[in-house]
C-alpha cells in the first residue's frame, strides 16, 4: 500500500507539532493562545510541505519532505522562528509583502506595498547596531521606510504591531 501526500502531511503536522513542543510551551506561557499557535504551526508545515513537492516536481519522500519542514521549524535555516510566525501573521491579517526581498546589496525580511521595509528585530540587533544603521540609511536613500520591529514587542501584542504597519504604509 502507498502512503499518500495527505497521509504524509498528517504524520509531519503531528510530529512536527511534538518536536516543537518546548518551543509552543514557551509562547503559551507568555500568553499566547494554544489554538493560534497550532494553527500558524500547521499552515507554515503545510506550505513547506507544498514547497518542497513543488520544487522537486515530484514527491520526494518522506524524509526528504520531513527534513525539510523540520530544518525549517528548528531554525536550522535562514527563517527564524519569530520570522514564520511573523510571515503567517502578515497573511492573516491580509497584508501584502514579499519575504526576504533583495534591495542592492542587502536582503530585507519582508517588503510591504512595494515601499515599507519591515525588520523583525532579535536580541542579536544590539550587537549590530552600526551595521544596522548603515544598512537602514542606504534603504533609506533607496527611497524605502524602514520599520524595525523588536520581536518582544511582536510577541507581547501584535494587534499594536499591525497599528505600526497600517501606520507607517
Amino acid at each position: 500500500m502507498e502512503i499518500t501526500t495527505k497521509e504524509i502531511s498528517q504524520n509531519l503536522k503531528k510530529s512536527i507539532l511534538s518536536e516543537l513542543s518546548s518551543y509552543l510551551s514557551d509562547l503559551r506561557d507568555k500568553g499566547f493562545d494554544d489554538r493560534r499557535l497550532q494553527s500558524v504551526v500547521i499552515k507554515h508545515v503545510d506550505s513547506k510541505i507544498k514547497r518542497g513537492y513543488r520544487k522537486n516536481r515530484e514527491p520526494v519522500g518522506i524524509g526528504g519532505v520531513a527534513s525539510l519542514v523540520i530544518d525549517n521549524m528548528k531554525g536550522n535555516t535562514n527563517d527564524s522562528k519569530a520570522e514564520v510566525i511573523f510571515y503567517e501573521f502578515l497573511i492573516e491579517s491580509g497584508i501584502p509583502f514579499k519575504f526576504q526581498y533583495k534591495i542592492g546589496p542587502y536582503k530585507v525580511d519582508y517588503l510591504i506595498d512595494g515601499s515599507l521595509v519591515v525588520e523583525l528585530d532579535g536580541p542579536h540587533h544590539n550587537r549590530q547596531k552600526e551595521y544596522d544603521e548603515k544598512r537602514d540609511k542606504y534603504i533609506e536613500k533607496m527611497g524605502y521606510t524602514v520599520l524595525r520591529i523588536p520581536i518582544s514587542d511582536f510577541m507581547m501584542g501584535n494587534d499594536a504591531v499591525l497599528g505600526a504597519i497600517n501606520e507607517a504604509r
